[in-house]
């Protein structure tokens, strides 16, 4: 079986890419309803 290590970030990185994450989805959903569903 072959195996893919994942690649460590750094905080800010991870941040961005968490921010990145975050701003795609609320494209995707009208208002905050994906936020709303957290709650």
């Amino acid at each position: 079986m072959k195996t893919f290590p994942l690649q460590s970030l750094t905080i800010i990185e991870a941040q961005q890419k968490q921010f990145a994450l975050v701003d795609s989805i609320c494209r995707h959903f009208p208002a905050a309803s994906f936020l709303l569903a957290v709650i």
